[in-house]
């Protein structure tokens, strides 16, 4: 099933063109003022607002850097009219790491915390941590998380951005870098009664847990005026922004993995732009245009009800940023996401099954199956408790048949790092071997996985915790 929506558009809230081409002079303050955020808005973090908590190694030395994906200002409604509209108190923001070493940076996570100016902070159900795509040499990786705002200020709200070298709750995991953002301001906005969405539809509606939703929303701009002083030309934008109540969106079960808009910025036609959640329209045309946001998602919750969708796009109206209209027919009629289900669990088998001395090795074969008929799913990881008196033996990890790194020691447990893809309707492997070293008896070892916090194992509840066992006699 498709989800449709549809956002806002305004006479005063649509796009303003700028063209070095035509320029008037009268608006060439506001022209330089928007090509100079535009430049700096690229900075990467460390060059620009900020600096490293004490301890850690600076993002440079580390060889990574951090560029924010988002605006210095958090936007936000917090007495939206009418008052039956739900305040807009949550917006995504996003960084982009990469990798300036000549080396591969693989299964490293980021990190969000320290958050001070009392007024931002994750948002409800967002995880402190999430997963970065393995980073090739000179490659990158992205990580959004949402945040949620308490009410409007002007004072300065910091958290801290730390990248890690595993999931940051494992054991040995090493803080590689870390460095600040700052938002300058959380501003109050209004919404502009014709900046409306006009379509926008999500994929996999309802999705299965581990599965990708592709997220798109469409509409026009409109007319777009200076915009304020701090963002001449913005054009700003979250797939979700309601953070209580009834419309609230559940970013624990919504890992964020990319933004796309199509959108004319400079006069030059639309073009795709990727990652940033924030951009500066440089046209001096104040002509509307159309624009189409795509947004991904990893599926990484189950729920047990519809989800509101509330993509908000934040646009220069006069001298002002407003909000799409979530009070005309349009944004009534988008489809909520519908409850997320798990169709995939793991089971458990070993060869031999009894070994006649203490010493022996034995393969073990954890077999996951994703039961939909038409969406992938994708596991974090695979994680396992060997038996008494058993070791892994290194080098002995395939996925799928293909070799794979050899697991990360958390504790008394084994835990491979993924993603790992099942296709639906399929199952696909995790093989490894142990040596088991222990007296005469029975050893049982268990196995689950995780799709975010979920835990899949041998059902599809992924409240309950029935592992996968196998078991060598000796």
């Amino acid at each position: 099933m498709t989800n449709h929506f549809a956002p806002a558009t305004d006479a005063h809230s649509r796009t303003r063109r700028f063209s070095l081409r035509h320029v008037d002079v009268a608006k060439l303050p506001r022209l330089v003022a928007a090509l100079f955020l535009a430049v700096a808005f690229l900075v990467p973090l460390d060059a620009a607002i900020v600096g490293q908590t004490a301890g850690a190694a600076t993002c440079a030395s580390a060889n990574l850097t951090v560029t924010p994906l988002t605006s210095a200002i958090f936007y936000a409604d917090f007495s939206p009219s009418p008052p039956t509209l739900p305040n807009l108190a949550g917006h995504y923001t996003g960084y982009r790491i990469t990798n300036t070493s000549g080396v591969a940076r693989n299964g490293a996570w980021v990190k969000l915390s320290n958050f001070t100016g009392g007024v931002v902070a994750l948002a409800p159900g967002q995880a402190a941590y999430e997963p970065l795509a393995n980073m090739a040499p000179s490659g990158s990786g992205l990580s959004y998380f949402y945040l949620s705002a308490s009410a409007a200020t002007a004072a300065a709200q910091a958290h801290t951005i730390s990248v890690y070298d595993r999931r940051p709750d494992l054991t040995g995991a090493t803080e590689l870098c870390n460095t600040t953002f700052t938002f300058t301001s959380v501003t109050n906005t209004t919404q502009a009664a014709a900046n409306q969405v006009n379509v926008a539809t999500a994929t996999s509606n309802p999705p299965g847990l581990g599965a990708t939703m592709t997220l798109t929303v469409s509409g026009d701009t409109g007319t777009i005026g200076a915009g304020s002083a701090a963002d001449p030309g913005g054009f700003d934008m979250t797939p979700a922004a309601v953070v209580t109540g009834a419309s609230a969106w559940k970013p624990g079960a919504y890992r964020l993995l990319s933004a796309v808009a199509n959108i004319n910025l400079t006069g030059g036609g639309a073009t795709n732009h990727s990652d940033f959640l924030h951009y500066t329209i440089t046209d001096a045309s104040s002509a509307s245009r159309p624009y189409t946001i795509t947004y991904a998602f990893v599926i990484v919750g189950t729920t047990s009800a519809s989800t509101a969708v509330t993509p908000i796009q934040y646009i220069a109206s006069g001298t002002q940023i407003k909000h799409t209209n979530m009070s005309g027919t349009n944004y009534a009629a988008i489809l909520p996401v519908q409850p997320i289900s798990n169709t995939t669990t793991l089971a458990k088998s070993v060869s031999p099954s009894a070994l006649t001395t203490p010493g022996g090795t034995a393969t073990y074969t954890v077999t996951a199956t994703n039961t939909s008929g038409s969406q992938s799913a994708s596991l974090d990881d695979f994680t396992d408790t060997p038996g008494t008196g058993s070791t892994y033996v290194a080098g002995t990890s395939k996925f799928n048949g293909v070799a794979i790194g050899d697991p990360l020691t958390d504790g008394s447990t084994l835990v491979w790092v993924g993603p790992f893809a099942v296709p639906a309707g399929t199952s696909r492997t995790l093989t490894y071997d142990m040596t088991i070293v222990s007296a005469v008896g029975t050893v049982t070892n268990s196995a689950i996985g995780h799709i975010g916090t979920s835990v899949i194992d041998t059902t599809t509840t992924t409240s309950d915790n029935v592992p996968a066992t196998s078991s060598v006699t000796v």
